[in-house]
């Protein structure tokens, strides 16, 4: 169960970007470094100094991260979050 103001989440490493899925299906893509970092220190997985101005290559631990061991990340991105549409043959 995922803790107040937080919603549970996969993380997927698919082809340079991370996808991270909601239970209800939709989902985010992560391209950049940048909202790869962002969206790693908004979960809690590495701290950012206080003047952080967003670039990954200043997180200590940035080259030490796996986004898969995110398991619930912040309500916010589950709505900004975009519903996967299915194709039927």
């Amino acid at each position: 169960m995922a803790k107040l103001g937080m919603t549970e989440c996969i993380v997927e490493y698919q082809k340079c970007a991370y996808i991270v899925i909601f239970p209800d299906e939709s989902s985010i893509l992560l391209q950049t470094d940048y909202d790869q970092a962002a969206f790693a220190v908004s979960c809690g997985l590495i701290q950012a100094p206080e003047d952080w101005d967003g670039c990954p290559s200043k997180l200590k631990e940035w080259g030490d991260v796996d986004l898969e061991d995110i398991s619930e990340c912040p309500d916010a991105y589950l709505e900004v979050a975009e519903r996967t549409e299915t194709c039927t043959m």
